[in-house]
């Protein structure tokens, strides 16, 4: 009786370790570290964040980050196919901000700027409306205003 009792008591607990395994595997597919966008696809989020590491690869052969150090800190949307994103790096820092115009609009623009993602690459706002990537109305969506703004006094 109790070999019996023993055997069932440790089928149980097999039983129950393999299903919490399993639930563990399927949860890690987002690193708890990683913070996605109420407003984006948790897929997308995760492309995006695999594409810019490589892409930083690339770009810096000689640092050493790891997947972990990136995530979509922001979606702001999308706008002619193109995703509109801020990416958390280990970078990050405001050192200021100054005003750029692009297509007759004004952007402000820190150490963080957004990022136009589309068929896994990555360009700033006036590299994508250049390649015609977002039109004239999208940079008006996009931007904080007309060039130059009302205060702008031309020095």
């Amino acid at each position: 009786m109790k070999k019996a009792v023993f055997i069932l008591v440790s089928a149980v607990m097999l039983i129950s370790l393999l299903s919490c395994q399993n639930t563990v595997v399927s949860d890690t597919s987002i690193p708890d570290n990683v913070k996605i966008p109420d407003n984006m696809d948790p897929a997308l989020a995760m492309k995006i964040r695999e594409d810019y590491w490589q892409w930083f690869r690339e770009n810096n052969p000689s640092r050493g980050e790891r997947l972990e150090a990136f995530w979509v800190e922001r979606y702001v949307g999308n706008y002619s196919g193109c995703e509109i994103i801020y990416v958390h790096t280990p970078f990050d820092q405001i050192d200021g901000f100054w005003a750029e115009e692009i297509a007759g609009y004004i952007f402000w623009v820190n150490g963080n700027p957004a990022l136009v993602y589309k068929d896994s690459k990555f360009y700033s706002i006036a590299e994508a409306y250049d390649k015609g990537l977002l039109t004239k109305t999208d940079v008006c969506n996009l931007s904080s205003g007309p060039w130059p703004p009302p205060w702008f006094d031309g020095t």
